[in-house]
């Protein structure tokens, strides 16, 4: 009975989102009422899902994340995998890699990929990373331990991040970064190697 409720509410969120495509698709920013709403009906299959649509995409992409609680990656997968085909919606389960060149920024601190080095050590199925952050005065500063963590999640995407980090630690970049500290950029092939 259980499974025949959950499948329920998976296929009534895509029938919601079937039927709201244009207006999804009209959406310019992310304070859109239709944005709110479509939060509300993935709520509905679970409150700890977030989702992403990116805008002005071709097709439309909705990204359901879980928010990275790995206990609910199974209902993200099981909610993609109930998507019907939806014509000019391109359903993707969690958040993906970015491409090396953004920026985060929050409260006056900015960083992207190429203001973090690391080392890795090989812990079970992940790694355990020591991060160099540019700027970084505290280690213990949680605003900038947030942003490194969102850097770092955008550099592997969601599943990776949550799936093959075992552990990380921030500490100061030196000056000019050497090896064996590596480019963040270069991370995402050593997770990949992982697999």
């Amino acid at each position: 009975m259980w499974f025949g409720r959950t499948a329920s509410k998976d296929r009534r969120f895509w029938a919601w989102v079937a039927d709201h495509v244009d207006e999804l698709r009209a959406v310019t920013n992310a304070r859109a009422p239709i944005m709110n709403q479509l939060a509300d009906q993935l709520h509905k299959v679970h409150r700890g899902l977030a989702l992403e649509v990116g805008l002005k995409m071709e097709p439309l992409e909705l990204i359901i994340s879980a928010e990275g609680q790995r206990k609910l990656f199974p209902v993200v997968e099981r909610l993609i995998a109930a998507a019907p085909p939806i014509p000019r919606v391109r359903p993707v389960a969690f958040r993906p890699r970015l491409a090396p060149g953004f920026k985060i920024r929050i409260d006056g601190i900015e960083l992207g990929p190429d203001d973090l080095w690391f080392t890795a050590s090989v812990a079970g199925e992940g790694l355990d990373l020591t991060l160099y952050v540019r700027g970084l005065e505290d280690e213990d500063d949680e605003t900038w331990a947030y942003v490194v963590f969102l850097v770092l999640q955008a550099t592997l995407g969601e599943y990776d991040f949550e799936t093959r980090v075992a552990s990380f630690e921030m500490q100061p970049a030196p000056a000019a970064p050497a090896a064996p500290l590596r480019p963040l950029t270069e991370l995402p092939a050593e997770v990949d190697r992982l697999k």
